[in-house]
């Protein structure tokens, strides 16, 4: 799926494979599907043509695409609790 988004001027961002994992309900007599995850900015045309192949290979049961309005932010790392806030005191 990676080459056809590439294809059509897809720029990947992220991806990653998240493994197999329980379905949330049966899917064509499935129990398990693997899970993948791809962050991407693309022309218009990238979502039809990867929907496109998503229908057309029988090994894909579900598919979700989602178009953000805003670039995702990465979140700001934890930051550690003092000592004296940990004491109780402030």
């Amino acid at each position: 799926m990676k080459a056809v988004a590439e294809k059509t001027g897809a720029k990947f961002i992220k991806s990653e494979n998240w493994g197999k994992k329980k379905l949330a309900y049966e899917v064509k007599r499935e129990r398990k599907g693997t899970y993948a995850y791809f962050y991407f900015r693309a022309p218009n045309i990238t979502v039809g043509e990867l929907e496109r192949s998503y229908r057309l290979e029988d090994t894909i049961i579900k598919f979700l695409t989602v178009h953000l309005k805003k670039e995702l932010v990465p979140p700001r790392p934890v930051e550690t609790v003092s000592e004296e806030f940990a004491g109780g005191r402030i």
